[in-house]
Formats: C-alpha cells, sequence, structure tokens
C-alpha cells in the first residue's frame, strides 16, 4: 500500500482546514481584502498543496506519516497567515519541509 498523498487530496485537506476555521477565515478575509484580490485565498490553497506534493516527492520516504506531516503543515500555514503575514510559495516551501522534516 503506498503512502502517497494525491495532489487533490492535499488540496482539498488544505482547503477544508482552512475553511472549518471560520473565525481565522473573516479574519484573513479582513486582511486580504487590503491587498489582494477575492481569488488570494484559493491560491493559498492550490500554492500550499504544490509547495506539500513537490516536497514529499522529493523526499519520497515512506516511512514519513504524511497524513500528520499535512496536518501539521496546514496548522502551520494558518498560523502564517493568522498573524496577518503574507505567504509566498517559497515560505510554503519552507514551512513544508519544516514539517515533513519533524517526522523523520
Amino acid at each position: 500500500m503506498s503512502n502517497h498523498l494525491y495532489y487533490g487530496e492535499i488540496a482539498a485537506r488544505i482547503s477544508a482546514n482552512l475553511y472549518l476555521k471560520d473565525d481565522c477565515v473573516s479574519e484573513m478575509d479582513e486582511h486580504i481584502s487590503y491587498s489582494h484580490d477575492d481569488e488570494y485565498l484559493y491560491e493559498i490553497c492550490s500554492n500550499s498543496a504544490r509547495a506539500f506534493s513537490a516536497i514529499e516527492e522529493l523526499a519520497s520516504d515512506p516511512q514519513i506519516p504524511w497524513n500528520d506531516a499535512l496536518d501539521e503543515y496546514t496548522n502551520d500555514v494558518m498560523e502564517h497567515l493568522e498573524m496577518n503575514n503574507d505567504i509566498d510559495i517559497l515560505d510554503m516551501v519552507s514551512i513544508a519541509s519544516k514539517s515533513v522534516q519533524s517526522y523523520r
């Protein structure tokens, strides 16, 4: 059995976790509306999934509990956003790498 997560699954879980936290989303919406367009949260979910998927592919370690690493990654991305910090793909790659590393 493969211990691999597919991009669609990663994106869906990130999106679900983001939107399950209504208070977090409303705060981010308020901050984001000043500096970004309406699509920004969708872009965050998509780019976050791309970053995690790339790190997963590079690591290719079957011993890593990818579901747990993804949960940690999602929480760390949320924390970054809750601090009203913009996030870019390099931040996401760094956060993904740290999350995966913590499970090695």
